[in-house]
């Protein structure tokens, strides 16, 4: 458990240093002194950090990493979109509800400001609380990946 904390760490260090990144096709990096330093995101903790989420970043030819800096409106949505890697969200403050058909079910997972979430590769939206949110999230995309994010459909399970 020490070495996951470890290697997560170092992954947000080394995308706060490397990359700055919008919803769109593998955006422009924004100015390294654009940001602060120091820890914009510190003990957030995760559930249902599922082993399967994180072994699909993991590819031999390496993978790109995307730091993302949100901020949601009450009651905003992401909209139903995929990733082709995982996505590690980090609630700072507020709260957001994600949504992912299991089955012919929806499950859903709440997360309060100090606590995250990770998505798969498969459909799923995230829903803003009532006070709104400010979310980081590290995606870790294969090397090949040509975008951050693509719109889905509203899956069945979760109308």
């Amino acid at each position: 458990m020490k070495r996951l904390k470890i290697a997560l760490a170092a992954a947000v260090l080394a995308a706060v240093i490397g990359a700055g990144v919008a919803y769109a096709d593998l955006p422009p990096q924004l100015p390294p002194t654009s940001a602060p330093y120091g820890f914009f995101v510190s003990n957030n903790r995760i559930m249902d950090m599922e082993l399967q989420a994180l072994a699909q970043a993991v590819n031999p030819d390496g993978s790109r990493l995307f730091l993302q800096h949100s901020v949601f409106a009450p009651g905003q949505s992401t909209g139903w979109h995929t990733h082709p890697g995982p996505a590690i969200v980090m609630v700072v403050s507020g709260s957001q509800t994600l949504e992912e058909p299991q089955g012919s079910n929806c499950r859903t997972i709440t997360a309060n400001a100090g606590e995250g979430f990770v998505t798969t590769t498969g459909v799923h939206e995230a829903i803003t609380g009532a006070e709104g949110a400010d979310t980081w999230a590290l995606y870790v995309l294969p090397p090949d990946a040509t975008a951050v994010r693509t719109p889905a459909p509203t899956p069945n399970a979760c109308q």
